[in-house]
């Protein structure tokens, strides 16, 4: 029988699944974060760091305690499982390789080219701040925690696995042709994730290496 999510946890993981799509879903929420943003932080990284400042409070407040507790998975042989992180990262090199073949080479999404513009006109370290290291505590919690493990205790498994996975990319895709190039980041995570245990920690550190690699080319990229 499958096991149902206490009160309190079905709470808040239905306060924070109402959260990110009310600041990072709903367009309404969007156009007025804008026309309160003063003219000086009139800026695509100002927008974003605006929109996504509540869910990750929320999530920080709700679930902040909890993912950091998960690094004890790294406790006992850590450098084997340091080394797994790796290696999910190295498909995901070769996942974004098959799809740049499928999408055409020098191509970006939509969602890549704004992450380019931000990083123009951004310091370093806040992009780090928000893309690498927030942003990615937020989706996997969102994505992997809600819906996926809770989902999971009160529909099929299989089903929630379907739902996070497809969930992600997504909220990532703006145009049909970036459905491609998220695929492979939806079922790489969502596979790392299952075969790893549900460790959020896990997924955190693999999401987290994967956005950094992708700020810093594309700082190297602006620099040149």
């Amino acid at each position: 029988m499958t096991k149902r999510l206490s009160r309190q946890e079905g709470l808040k993981a239905g306060i924070l699944l109402l959260v990110y799509v009310v600041f990072m879903i709903f367009p309404p929420t969007q156009r007025v974060i804008e026309a309160q943003l003063p003219k000086a932080w009139s800026s695509n990284f100002a927008l974003n760091a605006s929109m996504y400042a509540v869910p990750i409070l929320v999530a920080v407040v709700f679930y902040g305690r909890s993912t950091l507790q998960n690094f004890h998975y790294f406790q006992d042989h850590p450098w084997r499982k340091s080394g797994r992180v790796l290696l999910w990262f190295v498909a995901l090199l070769f996942g974004n390789l098959l799809a740049n073949l499928l999408v055409g080479v020098g191509k970006t999404t939509s969602n890549q080219a704004g992450i380019t513009q931000m990083a123009d006109a951004t310091p370093l370290w806040a992009t780090t701040l928000l893309l690498v290291i927030l942003g990615p505590l937020l989706e996997e919690n969102v994505f992997r925690r809600v819906l996926l493990s809770d989902l999971s205790q009160v529909i099929p498994r299989w089903l929630a696995i379907t739902i996070s996975g497809c969930a992600f990319v997504l909220i990532h895709v703006n145009a049909p042709q970036d459905i491609i190039s998220y695929v492979p980041l939806g079922i790489i995570f969502t596979a790392a994730y299952v075969l790893n245990g549900e460790n959020i920690a896990f997924t955190w550190s693999l999401h987290m290496l994967n956005n950094l690699m992708g700020v810093l080319a594309t700082a190297f990229v602006t620099l040149h």
